[in-house]
């Protein structure tokens, strides 16, 4: 990138905008559905634009599959597991905003966005958790 193209990104205040593939990644809409939170997830990848419903553990999958598949690479963080207040109407807003951080920094790398695995997450219907481990399975290490 050169020195033009990092200074169109910033905006008045000096601060740099963010890059709009990053700006469409969202998790919103947290949805209590038979116990359990789901999110709507948008974003981009390989395919273009994509949205669907998750629950925690298919991030959690999506990340641990990712680890797997490129041991040492780096891999966005994702919030910890919780087991006991999951539904309380602050951690769940608090647990919105790791996972839409999660996948914005996502975003950033497309070695992740167009991944096998990340288009199973984005795309897939289904036990999404049980593809991605398979997924996992098959990844020579």
């Amino acid at each position: 990138m050169k020195v033009e193209d990092v200074n169109e990104l910033q905006d008045a205040s000096g601060q740099q905008e963010e890059d709009p593939k990053i700006k469409s990644f969202t998790v919103k809409n947290p949805i209590k559905t038979n116990g359990h939170i789901r999110y709507t997830v948008t974003g981009i990848d390989a395919e273009g634009n994509f949205e669907e419903s998750r629950r925690y553990k298919e991030f959690f999958a999506l990340r641990a599959t990712l680890a797997l598949r490129w041991p040492g690479i780096y891999i966005p963080a994702m919030p910890e597991k919780k087991l006991v207040g999951n539904s309380d109407d602050t951690f769940v807003e608090e647990r919105r905003s790791l996972l839409e951080r999660f996948m914005k920094d996502c975003g950033k790398y497309d070695y992740i966005t167009h991944s096998k695995e990340f288009r199973v997450f984005a795309r897939e219907r289904g036990d999404i958790e049980k593809m991605l481990n398979v997924l996992g399975k098959l990844t020579p290490m």
